[in-house]
């Protein structure tokens, strides 16, 4: 009887160690950061604790983009203990973008979700002084006569709060470019010539490339279109 009692008390036990499962619990699973200035690091920090029975292990943290850093100071927590994952948001480069939202994946060895726990970053960034290139009309479609070249003109426009200076154009020999300003105020627009003289009959098709001082976008595309036909 002792011996049976013995075994039945083991096979509780082994069977307890059996159903054990841990279980990752956030106080919160999306943070806001508010408002932070355009270059500046948003700190967050997510709280959770192993609310199962069983050793909970960190295996892995996958962020969206390389704006976040985690760091967690261990990977194995026992139950009923607590941890932080911090969390830093790089804002530089964006400005003028609204509400922002980024998220991190935390990979557990817990069971619920397989293991799977989504956590959301998100705020807003103000925009600082800035040059902002709008070009109007971006897309150009000709049908040119060869040997007789046509030209065409766009705006380009600033509407950031500091002056936009164009640094320099790439494009195909086919083109000629100028332009009647190189920095333009806010608020203020430049005219830029377009000439193409064609070499051969056919389509073409190529992109300018408008290189400037814009805040995290330098280069602005123009895309020129021209089918090329005899006289």
């Amino acid at each position: 009887m002792k011996k049976l009692t013995q075994v039945l008390i083991i096979f509780l036990m082994l069977s307890g160690l059996i159903n054990a499962e841990s279980e990752i619990t956030f106080k919160a699973t999306t943070l806001d950061w508010g408002e932070v200035e355009n270059g500046e690091i948003a700190n967050l920090i997510f709280e959770f604790e192993n609310t199962g029975d069983s050793l909970l292990i960190i295996k892995q943290i996958k962020s969206t983009c390389g704006c976040t850093v985690t760091h967690v100071e261990k990977k194995e927590y026992k139950p009923g203990e607590k941890g932080q994952i911090p969390v830093k948001f790089n804002s530089r480069g964006y400005s003028n973008r609204g509400k922002i939202l980024k998220s991190i994946t935390v990979i557990t060895n817990s069971k619920k979700d397989n293991g799977y726990t989504r956590l959301k970053l998100t705020g807003k960034v103000k925009a600082g002084d800035t040059a902002i290139c709008k070009v109007f009309p971006d897309k150009l479609k000709l049908d040119v006569i060869i040997g007789t070249p046509q030209t065409r003109k766009i705006a380009i426009t600033n509407t950031g709060t500091k002056d936009l200076k164009l640094l320099d154009f790439t494009h195909n020999p086919e083109l000629s470019l100028s332009v009647n300003k190189a920095v333009i105020k806010p608020k203020e627009s430049a005219e830029l010539s377009i000439t193409i003289n064609p070499f051969q009959i056919g389509n073409h098709s190529s992109f300018i490339k408008i290189r400037t001082n814009q805040y995290g976008r330098a280069i602005t595309l123009v895309k020129f279109r021209a089918f090329i036909k005899n006289k």
